[in-house]
């Protein structure tokens, strides 16, 4: 069969060579847009470059919520609260570089290595800084540490990601 249905609106394969677009037609029919799998790693790429400023944020943001240690005892809320959207963030961030590194087959990659190892060093020191409430420490890992390495991800590990997948 050479023609498709969408929303009662006959579509014939045969009269159209372009590729469909994602866009709503006046008829109010929403007409695909297929992308290959190298050209959303691409778009990832660029969008992660975004999103790494957002990181920096909620991560300073993060660290100046913690209150000092003789105000109270345990962190308050909205430091859990940030916490918890702060490490959410940053898996959302490396299952995605992960992804994208698959697709565009990136092996081995001096700047990416060293970023990851070293973001994967600090999310470590986080997490013991927080189980030992060494509020100081934690501060800050997350108001100069981590952001100077999502910083680094900005300006150098995409871009690197980005060169490589021109070559």
């Amino acid at each position: 069969m050479s023609s498709h249905s969408i929303k009662n609106i006959e579509v014939d394969k045969s009269e159209t060579q372009e590729p469909v677009t994602g866009q709503l037609s006046q008829s109010g029919a929403v007409e695909p847009n297929p992308l290959h799998a190298r050209e959303i790693a691409e778009r990832t790429l660029h969008d992660a470059l975004e999103y790494l400023v957002y990181l920096e944020a909620l991560s300073r943001e993060c660290g100046n919520s913690i209150l000092p240690v003789n105000v109270i005892n345990r962190f308050d809320t909205e430091f859990n609260q940030l916490f918890v959207n702060l490490i959410d963030a940053i898996s959302t961030f490396t299952e995605a570089l992960t992804c994208v590194k698959q697709i565009l087959r990136i092996g081995i990659l001096q700047p990416v290595n060293i970023l990851e190892a070293d973001l994967l060093s600090i999310l470590k020191d986080i997490l013991s800084g927080k189980q030992n409430e060494e509020k100081s420490y934690l501060k800050d890992l997350l108001t100069i540490h981590l952001p100077k390495n999502l910083e680094q991800w900005r300006t150098t590990g995409i871009p690197a990601i980005i060169r490589s997948r021109d070559s």
